[in-house]
């Protein structure tokens, strides 16, 4: 019998706040029905000793013989404490559960996302807890799989101009950093709704944990039901959206985030006893091939259901157990437009096929005339006298196989089996060989975690090759621009901005934004015409300097956020000031730029929504001899912000040399951006553990902008094998090194190079970390950890030491980079 694991939770309820109108229903319900859940064996499995539980219920509700604290800040803050001296820090399985009032603290051009403690009020805002001091504060722990569900903002009352309560005792990072899972009811800054005394979003999220629907995958290999990370938030996404509850002038839509690693952990397991049957409805066209067909309907077992012919009414409805099946056509003088139909049939679904007259012969390699049919696989194969037969399905007597392939080099693509379990990921193109006859799950990964899955159907001796489809972009404005600008559509979803940069399936406005500002300075090259029709001017043409400040925005959001926005570029000792509005492109009048020219040191940006807030968002900035420092500030339909941050060269031989260039977009400059933008927007959203190859080629990449050099090596050292390869230390001290030679007057390059140093043993740390604050402060928030550290361990005294500990002691405003809030 084994062990019973060693899960932890805290779990948080909040009906009764100070003013009337902020005063819920349902939070403290579903704090109960999550306690439920996770003390069931079959669910969380925590035990009651290692769950807390903090209720404020409205003032009379009986609570019973369940036990709690009143869900204050000290309350929480005292619990966590808690349950890391309990633990040790160290678990199976940690559980957070918040239902309350969550807060967006949206001030100028920055996002913090916080919970509202009971004790929360207009004047004593910092009762409260930002969601990302939570997630930092966790990954100095060492439980192998975290999991939080925020159920928040439920409409609160409260205003917006707000600065939030950080954690009042921070750790860094613990290599390796455990995976975290997080659901966000809905996106910042929008409503999340109570029905029937429950929040939509926990109730759906418990019915998915239950089981419900589509949260659910037949697990063959075990005879069970799963409830995976990927189907639970799938499910709980759906739902709320089908409910169509309003969120403002938006809906409300459940967001997701953090760094899975790679991994999708199995939340619940259910016996198939426990489900009854589905109904699968399949139409036929057209009806004049009605009367010569059969429809049949299998699973991995094979055949199990079949409609003889004649079909004398449609559609042809099947009732039948949960789980994946491929539909098929069998007809006389007809076959199936493209391959067999695969379904999830977890709930009741309707499919077309269509059939057409078919050819007594088909043209094979040859010449000759054949029918050719695999009762295998059921798939009919069409090869026309023009086309290569290797492009299409190939039977053969070798092992089965499969291949998964992107037009993107850089996009994710990864097999999952019928249960979802991962089977192979990789960059572009992914194999599975052997491959056992089945079903399986072809994805394409977005930097955020977000899959597109195709269902297909290998059968036996046949080697399938799979070309996934990118979804379309989001972004209204994006879209605006691909039409205008004239960026290609590829047949298989992906956009093409540039021969050099190549096919993108994740393009985002950042991306545009980052690559044509640019193009615009590598006027030399004869790639990207395209990305320099977008309008933004090079940062030399603005201000005729060889280095300094280049902010380019861009807003989804349809409100004058772009013309109210004012930026500062200072002497970090708050001095020497240049300000000024952000200039609209004339064709564009949704993006707009500024620029600064500055000799190379440390200085720091400030940027403020004008009539919006008195608080300024504050970041550390470092220009480099040659190189322009570009910030891409972008915020999207729901006020989503990101900011991407380059340091692309502008002048010198490393805007010249081709060996300085990426080693996968040789072509131009510009193109190496492509990468960098999107590590970064993957580190943005809590993914956090590349492969070692990926971190290699950001180290390499320094030479075309030293930010993706730091990224790399604050990556690597996250990895956690750092501290067990020699290789990877080796060429972590190379890098980091070679940052410090190159690039001295990044701060971040001494800090990576000092926590190098500590680790292989080498003299010469506490002079590296001194030499960072000679620098100026750390630009990004791994960087600010790392220094802070390091002084206090070491004794380093500095008079940039106070600065350091107030950019330590505010509130995160963004998860990359340093960037704080200053009333």
């Amino acid at each position: 019998m084994s062990p019973a694991p060693d899960n932890w939770a805290v779990v948080i309820g909040i009906d009764q706040y100070d003013v009337a109108e902020a005063c819920l229903n349902g939070a403290v319900n579903d704090a109960l029905a999550m306690r439920k859940w996770l003390l069931d064996p079959a669910g969380g499995a925590v035990s009651e000793r290692q769950l807390f539980l903090l209720l404020s219920p409205k003032p009379g509700r009986n609570l019973g013989d369940i036990k709690s604290l009143p869900a204050s800040r000290a309350n929480a803050i005292t619990v966590i404490e808690r349950v890391l001296a309990k633990s040790r820090g160290r678990g199976d399985r940690f559980f957070f559960h918040f239902s309350g009032h969550g807060l967006s603290a949206r001030i100028n051009a920055t996002n913090q996302s916080g919970m509202a403690f009971a004790d929360f009020t207009e004047l004593l805002t910092d009762n409260s807890l930002t969601v990302q001091a939570l997630f930092d504060l966790f990954q100095s722990t060492q439980f192998k799989e975290q999991f939080f569900f925020i159920d928040g903002c439920r409409n609160a009352p409260f205003g917006s101009d707000r600065i939030l309560g950080s954690y009042p005792k921070p750790r860094a990072a613990q290599p390796p950093v455990s995976p975290q899972f997080g659901m966000y009811a809905t996106a910042p800054m929008l409503k999340a709704n109570e029905v029937d005394e429950r929040g939509a979003f926990t109730q759906a999220l418990l019915d998915g944990l239950g089981g419900e629907g589509s949260a659910k995958r037949w697990d063959s290999n075990n005879a069970a039901y799963v409830i995976r990370w990927s189907t639970l938030f799938s499910y709980v996404h759906g739902v709320v959206t089908a409910r169509k509850l309003k969120a403002g002038a938006f809906i409300q839509t459940p967001r997701r985030f953090g760094e899975t690693a790679g991994e999708d952990p199995i939340l619940a397991s259910k016996p198939p006893e426990g489900f009854g049957q589905v109904r699968l409805s399949v139409k036929l066209a057209p009806k004049d091939a009605l009367g010569h067909s059969s429809v049949l309907v299998r699973d991995l077992s094979g055949e199990i259901k079949r409609e003889p012919k004649p079909i004398k009414g449609l559609p042809v409805c099947f009732d039948l157990t949960p789980r994946l099946y491929g539909v098929d056509v069998e007809a006389d003088g007809w076959e199936r437009v493209g391959n067999v139909r695969s379904v999830d049939l977890y709930e009741p679904c309707e499919i077309d096929i269509t059939l057409a007259r078919s050819p007594a012969k088909i043209i094979t390699q040859a010449g000759e005339r054949r029918e050719l049919w695999n009762d295998d696989t059921a798939e009919s194969l069409d090869v026309d006298a023009d086309e290569s037969w290797a492009r299409a399905t190939s039977f053969s007597v070798a092992p089965s196989s499969l291949t998964v392939e992107s037009g993107d080099r850089l996009a994710t693509v990864e097999i999952a089996d019928e249960a979802g379990r991962v089977l192979e990921t990789h960059r572009w193109a992914v194999r599975l060989a052997p491959c056992p006859p089945g079903f399986y799950r072809a994805r394409l990964l977005s930097p955020e975690g977000e899959a597109t899955e195709e269902l297909v159907q290998v059968g036996k001796h046949q080697s399938l090759h799979v070309a996934v489809t990118a979804p379309p972009p989001a972004s209204p404005l994006l879209q605006h621009l691909i039409e205008t600008v004239g960026f290609r559509r590829e047949k298989d979803g992906t956009v093409s901005v540039s021969a050099s940069v190549g096919p993108s399936a994740s393009l985002r406005l950042s991306t545009v934004l980052a690559l044509s500002a640019a193009a615009a300075a590598e006027t030399g090259s004869k790639f990207g015409q395209r990305l320099r029709a977008v309008g933004i001017p090079a940062f030399s043409a603005i201000t005729g300097a060889a280095s300094g400040v280049q902010i380019v925005a861009g807003s989804d959001d349809g409100t004058d956020w772009i013309g109210r926005l004012r930026v500062g570029v200072w002497s970090l000792d708050g001095t020497s000031e240049a300000s000024q509005a952000l200039g609209r492109l004339p064709d564009n009048a949704e993006i707009a730029t500024a620029a600064f020219a500055r000799a190379p040191g440390a200085c720091q940006l400030t940027l403020q929504d004008v009539g919006q807030s008195a608080s300024q968002l504050t970041l550390p900035l470092v220009v480099l001899p040659g190189r322009v420092t570009l910030l891409v500030i972008t915020r999207d339909r729901d006020g989503r912000i990101d900011v991407h941050l380059y340091m692309p060269a502008v002048t010198g031989p490393q805007a010249q040399e081709r060996s300085f260039r990426d080693q996968e977009f040789a072509d131009s400059n510009f193109a190496a951006l492509r990468r960098i933008e999107l590590m970064q927007r993957a580190v943005a959203n809590g993914r956090i553990s590349p492969t070692a190859p990926e971190i290699d080629l950001l180290l390499w990449d320094k030479w075309r902008d030293p930010v993706a050099g730091c990224l790399g090596g604050y990556l690597g050292r996250r990895r956690g094998d750092a501290l067990q390869r020699s290789y990877t230390l080796r060429s972590l001290e190379e890098a980091s090194a070679n940052l410090v030679r190159f690039f001295g007057l990044l701060p971040d390059s001494h800090i990576l190079h000092g926590w190098v140093l500590e680790q292989v043993g080498k003299a010469g740390a506490a002079a590296s970390y001194a030499a960072a604050l000679d620098a100026g402060l750390p630009l990004f928030r791994d960087g600010v950890a790392l220094l802070e550290s390091a002084v206090a361990r070491l004794g380093l005294q500095h008079p940039r030491v106070p600065a350091l500990a107030a950019i330590a002691g505010r509130p995160p405003a963004d998860p990359l980079w340093s960037v704080t809030m200053r009333g």
